[in-house]
This record gives C-alpha cells, structure tokens and sequence, in this order.
C-alpha cells in the first residue's frame, strides 16, 4: 500500500482531506473499499464502434478506432470512450488493431518530446555524432 501512496499522492491528499473532513474512521473506510475493488486494467486499445453517443457525428457505428487513456480505454471486450481519446484508423490503411493500439506510446513519446522543446537536429545530433565519431 505503501508503494500505492507514493505513486499516487493526489488521492493520499484526499485520504487526508476526507480524514479531516469526516473523521479518520470514515477515511479508513473509504481506502479499504476503494482497496478492495477491482480495477480495468489498460490505456491503450483499439476496436471497433458498436455504438456512439448523441452528438457524435464524424464516429460511425462500425469504424475501426484506436483508443487512449487510462480508465477508458482499457483491456476489456467494451470499452465506453470519449471522442477526444480516439482516432478512427483508415480503412485503407491495412494497419491492425494491434498496430493501432500502439499509437498511444507514440503519441505520449511525441508530447514528451514538445513539452521538452526539443528540435529535430537537437535530438539526432548526439546521436549523429556518435555514428561519425573515432570511438
């Protein structure tokens, strides 16, 4: 549990909010039921639309999507997504569900990649030097 609290210190904040909100007893409470359920597991998947909310209109019942985000798109046989955490894979494509799963790691490495600022000569240079270099 231990482990748990350091990964996660938003709800350790909230444990003790509660705590001192409701009483330590009640806060107990809430971690060991929060404990003892089950969790989905995943972040990163890709299927086909059985089903689309009001309002969507570019998503169509039978496109083939790849998904993102933890507590949604997870390793499940139904997965319920919000629009912004999926992208529809071209038909014409030929890429596979399993191909299109892994575009979350893509696209979590790109933000990396612009929150850092890097540059595209930035980043090949150490690289490009130790190609050329004697050692």
């Amino acid at each position: 549990m231990l482990q748990k609290a350091r990964a996660r210190p938003d709800l350790v904040r909230e444990v003790v909010n509660k705590a001192g909100r409701d009483g330590l007893f009640s806060a107990i409470a809430a971690v060991r039921t929060r404990l003892d359920q089950p969790g989905a597991l995943g972040y990163s998947s890709a299927g086909t639309v059985v089903g689309v909310g009001k309002g969507i209109n570019d998503i169509l019942v039978g496109d083939r999507v790849a998904c993102a985000g933890a507590g949604y798109a997870v390793h499940a046989e139904f997965a319920c997504v919000p629009r912004l955490l999926l992208a529809k894979i071209p038909s014409e494509s030929g890429v596979t569900f399993d191909e299109a799963a892994f575009t979350t790691l893509g696209a979590v490495a790109l933000h990396g990649v612009r929150t850092a600022g890097v540059r595209l000569l930035e980043m090949w240079s150490p690289l490009l030097g130790l190609a050329f270099s004697d050692n």
